[in-house]
């Protein structure tokens, strides 16, 4: 016979059974309380966001139009500011990088990515998210971009990258995929649905602020350590070389190379490895920092990194220029094998930002 003390027990177990049974269904007949409606701006790196999460790219861009500084932004079901695409029938340049590229300040028609197409006479599709580094972007071709059948890909990754931040993208995509399993088990539950809704609006979780500053102080982690954000740019060079397509290069202006500001730039390595990859495969790379000064400097430049309308009609016409000398879209851009492994790099700026305050939020051009 169970004692006074266990049945006692076992009543206050059935009790909290029924109980959570009782919540269980209640939860799942509510109704379910509508989103809150985006914020003017939402997609403004200096307004702050929230973007939906994705295990394998942290963060991406919600379909629909949405109002931007600048003007508007439509993403298309792929995530992606551009226009629904079906097969393509003439050449295809799919651009990969970060708010720069995604146009940040800029409408729609004033994205270099819109006037290159209407340049070209060729599809370019602009794969742009604010705050996506290489390791994001490579996620994404292989998800959705390879599916496009682009003979082209454009690269201008570089700032998240290289940015100094508190998490580093592939330890955070680790944890996440790792916790994938789990919660989708929990999901199947709709008090668990409700009340992890409930949390994730209270903490704000998802809530990306995007920065708009190149940072010369670093703070935190690379985002992308060099070595492997020069490994991912030779893989997406691989992969494309594989289809039998071609790549090119955009290497992106700040403010501080119109204003020949001193001492080292902790963006240099990232910078010189971009181009010590494009000349390893033979690629066209658009060397902005070099090209903008004599374009109009700091006219082109909206703050401290992005581009305005005039900055962005110059990169469609130096991104031309690199293009057609090359041959495309007359014919396909063929690339050049290299016959060396990539060699280790090293970054002098590695481990600084460790070691230095990080009360303060890091910035470079990356989501926070």
């Amino acid at each position: 016979m169970p004692s006074a003390a266990q049945k006692a027990l076992l009543q206050s177990a059935l009790l909290a059974l029924g109980l959570l049974v009782g919540l269980e269904l209640l939860a799942g007949l509510a109704p379910q309380a509508p989103p809150p409606p985006p914020s003017p701006g939402s997609l403004g790196p200096s307004m702050g966001q929230t973007l939906p999460g994705n295990p394998h790219l942290l963060w991406e861009l919600a379909p629909g139009d949405w109002p931007v500084e600048g003007g508007r932004a439509h993403i298309n079901a792929l995530g992606m500011r551009d226009i629904d695409r079906g097969p393509p029938t003439r050449r295809r340049a799919l651009v990969l990088g970060d708010s720069s590229i995604f146009g940040f300040g800029v409408d729609q028609d004033e994205v270099f990515t819109h006037l290159l197409e209407e340049r070209l006479g060729a599809d370019v599709i602009n794969a742009g998210v604010p705050g996506w580094s290489t390791v994001q972007a490579i996620n994404m071709l292989e998800l959705r971009g390879l599916a496009l059948q682009p003979d082209l890909l454009i690269i201008a990754s570089l700032w998240s990258d290289n940015n100094f931040d508190q998490f580093v993208d592939s330890e955070v995509i680790t944890a996440v995929r790792r916790s994938s399993a789990l919660r989708e088990l929990l999901e199947r539950s709709a008090l668990f649905r409700r009340v992890d809704g409930l949390l994730a609006r209270t903490a704000g979780r998802g809530a990306r602020t995007v920065s708009g500053v190149a940072a010369e102080q670093p703070r935190g982690r690379r985002r992308v350590p060099l070595n492997t954000y020069a490994q991912n740019l030779e893989a997406m060079a691989r992969r494309m070389h594989a289809d039998g397509g071609g790549v090119a290069f955009v290497m992106l202006a700040n403010r501080a190379d119109m204003q020949h500001r001193p001492g080292p730039k902790v963006w240099q390595p990232y910078r010189d490895a971009m181009r010590q990859v494009a000349t390893r495969w033979g690629a066209p790379l658009v060397d902005l920092p070099a090209r903008f000064p004599q374009e109009g400097g700091l006219q082109l430049i909206l703050d401290e990194m992005h581009p305005n309308r005039q900055g962005h009609a110059v990169i469609a016409r130096l991104v031309e220029e690199a293009l057609v000398a090359a041959g495309w879209p007359a014919q396909a851009l063929r690339l050049q094998p290299p016959a060396q492994a990539l060699p280790t790099l090293t970054d002098p700026f590695e481990g600084e930002g460790v070691a230095l305050d990080l009360v303060e939020p890091a910035r470079g051009g990356s989501d926070k």
